[in-house]
C-alpha cells in the first residue's frame, strides 16, 4: 500500500451516517497536521507506531490499537513519534445519529481516546478503507459495520453505571498490591477505558485514575495507624516498590510523607 491514500465519496445522502472522506497513511518521522477546526468527526485508528493528539490543549499519548478522535468544532494537531511514527487509516463523517452513538461509547472531546481490546473496530475500518473507491451502498455498508463494533459499547450502558463502579472497586480492592492500571481494569469489564472513565466520573465524580490513587492513600492511612509495617512494606501492599514514590504519593495526598503521619498519629493516641 502507498504512504498515502486518500478517497472522496462525492454521494453523501444517507442522514445517520456520512461518510466524507477517508484514507491510510504511514507517516514520516515527526510528520504532523497542522492545528485545525473541522465541523465534522474523524476518527484515526492506529495500526503500528505511536504519537501524540492534542484537542484543546489537552494531549493524549495514542498507539497501536487505539483510535482518537476529533470532534466538530475542537482545535486539534496530532504529531508522528520521531522514533516510531505511527501507521493509520482514518474516516472523516457526519450524521444525525453520530453525536448519540459517540457519546453513548463515551468517546467525546473531553475523553476523545477508544482502546480496541477486541480488535474489531481496527479490522472494521480496514475492511472500508480497503474498497478504494467504492459505490455510496457499499461504502454505507461497510460504515454500519464500523458503527456496530461501537454499538456494542452502547448494549453495555444498559447495565446500570452503578454495577460496574461496584466490580471495578472490587477488583482495585482485590488486586491494589499488583500496580494496576485503568486498562487493566476496563479489559477485565470488557468495556473500553472511555466507557471506564464515563462511569467513575458519573458515579463517584472522580476519574479511574486518581480513585485508584486516593484508595492506596487511604489503605496506607490505615496501614501505618493500625500496624508496625516498613514504609517499604505499606509501599508494596498499595503496589507502590519505590519508597521514594511512596513518599511522594503519600505526601500529594495528605500534606505529610508517611513517617510524620505516623509519627502524628502515635503521637494523638498517647
Amino acid at each position: 500500500m502507498h504512504n498515502h491514500v486518500n478517497y472522496i465519496n462525492s454521494n453523501q445522502t444517507n442522514r445517520d451516517f456520512n461518510v466524507i472522506q477517508y484514507g491510510y497513511r504511514q507517516c514520516a518521522p515527526g510528520f504532523y497536521e497542522p492545528k485545525y477546526a473541522r465541523q465534522t468527526y474523524l476518527m484515526h485508528y492506529v495500526y503500528s507506531g505511536k504519537g501524540v493528539f492534542t484537542g484543546d490543549d489537552i494531549s493524549f499519548e495514542v498507539r497501536a490499537g487505539q483510535a482518537f478522535l476529533i470532534t466538530p468544532n475542537v482545535v486539534s494537531i496530532y504529531v508522528a513519534d520521531r522514533l516510531d511514527p505511527f501507521e493509520y487509516r482514518w474516516v472523516e463523517f457526519y450524521g444525525e445519529k453520530v453525536e448519540a452513538l459517540l457519546r453513548d461509547c463515551g468517546l467525546s472531546a473531553e475523553n476523545p481516546i477508544y482502546d480496541d481490546e477486541s480488535g474489531e473496530l481496527g479490522k472494521a475500518l480496514k475492511d472500508l478503507v480497503s474498497l478504494g473507491s467504492a459505490d455510496e451502498y457499499t461504502l454505507t455498508g461497510a460504515f454500519w459495520a464500523l458503527a456496530a463494533t461501537l454499538a456494542k459499547e452502547v448494549e453495555r450502558a444498559e447495565i446500570p453505571l452503578e454495577n460496574y463502579f461496584k466490580q471495578a472497586v472490587t477488583y482495585i480492592q482485590v488486586h491494589i498490591s499488583e500496580g494496576i492500571n485503568v486498562s487493566e481494569i476496563a479489559h477485565h469489564l470488557n468495556i473500553s477505558r472511555g466507557y471506564l472513565t464515563l462511569v467513575f466520573n458519573t458515579v463517584c465524580g472522580k476519574s479511574t485514575k486518581q480513585y485508584i490513587i486516593d484508595y492506596k492513600i487511604d489503605v496506607a492511612r490505615r496501614l501505618l495507624q493500625t500496624s508496625n509495617m516498613s514504609m517499604e512494606e505499606i509501599g508494596e501492599s498499595i503496589g507502590v516498590t519505590s519508597p521514594s514514590h511512596f513518599s511522594r504519593l503519600f505526601k500529594l495526598g495528605t500534606g505529610m510523607t508517611p513517617l510524620e503521619y505516623r509519627k502524628k498519629f502515635v503521637k494523638v493516641s498517647e
